[in-house]
């Protein structure tokens, strides 16, 4: 199968992994647009996106960028988030990319160059913290139990890393805006 099907920058229907299964497919009933970063191959590196609203009085994370409704609907979508932090290597099968046989092979849009260069720009910041890194799909990295300490150790180390959840939750850092 070509690399070319999924072109950089297409956001494409995929059985993204859920966190408690991170090496296999999503549900089928559970699809997400994925945006395509690279491929290589037959596989595609993909970042994760999300409809969930993220709270206007929460700034985002490092590496989440928020594409507001105007946006998104230039993109074909309603407004969404895009982590840079979840990445998946997927083979691009059917059993993940469950239209890739069809024509338009599940691709709801592509990106324009503006857009790409700013997802390129925050991915590679993201890339430069690997601590920060999720990885998804059989194609991902693993890691050792050392690498996982080493890397827990660090988070812990610096604590603006850490997200906080909850009422009791300290400041979270600083928000990732896209204008393009």
């Amino acid at each position: 199968m070509s690399s070319l099907i999924l072109p950089v920058g297409a956001f494409v229907w995929c059985r993204f992994p859920l966190r408690e299964a991170h090496r296999e497919p999503g549900p089928k009933d559970h699809l997400h647009l994925v945006y395509v970063q690279d491929t290589a191959d037959t596989r595609a590196v993909s970042i994760y996106t999300t409809s969930v609203t993220w709270p206007s009085d929460k700034p985002l994370p490092f590496g989440v960028i928020a594409v507001p409704t105007k946006q998104a609907a230039e993109l074909g979508q309603k407004s969404f988030v895009l982590d840079a932090r979840r990445i998946g290597v997927l083979p691009m099968t059917p059993t993940w990319f469950p239209d890739i046989n069809k024509l338009d092979h599940g691709i709801l849009k592509v990106a324009p160059a503006s857009f790409q260069r700013e997802v390129a720009r925050i991915a590679h910041e993201v890339a430069r913290r690997k601590e920060l890194i999720e990885w998804y799909g059989p194609g991902a990295p693993g890691l050792t139990k050392r690498e996982v300490a080493r890397i827990a150790h660090e988070v812990a180390r610096r604590k603006e890393l850490i997200e906080w959840y909850g009422p009791g939750a300290p400041g979270l850092t600083k928000a990732t805006k896209v204008d393009f």
